[in-house]
């Protein structure tokens, strides 16, 4: 992987559940788990779905990283494009070692602000 590809920052974030003592379910948090990693970003494809009468976009993207096996499927990612707004990507597919060399991790996601 050439450093010159990896010019977006993204922070990695994981879900933690607090109860609130009424039995089931509870509050859900995102916490920054790493932050400032470099990476590369880029659309994959665009798509309208119609659910529900609604018509509702989606975007996916492709994230690529160096390789760190703290990155699992369970965080989402927050990366601010280069437009300055702040987005979540969730971690659809991946994260994979790719060449399964240890170097370099790919990430398929899902804009959830789309």
């Amino acid at each position: 992987m050439r450093a010159g590809t990896l010019r977006e920052r993204v922070t990695f974030q994981t879900k933690t559940e607090t109860s609130d003592g009424m039995g089931a379910g509870g509050t859900a948090a995102w916490a920054d788990a790493l932050s400032d990693v470099p990476a590369s970003v880029w659309p994959m494809k665009g798509s309208e779905v119609v659910d529900a009468m609604k018509l509702e976009q989606r975007i996916d993207y492709r994230v690529r990283v160096r390789y760190q096996s703290e990155i699992t499927s369970s965080m989402r990612i927050k990366w601010t494009n280069l437009q300055g707004t702040i987005r979540y990507l969730d971690i659809i597919e991946g994260p994979r070692d790719l060449r399964s060399n240890s170097r370099e991790l790919e990430m398929l996601t899902r804009d959830l602000d789309a």
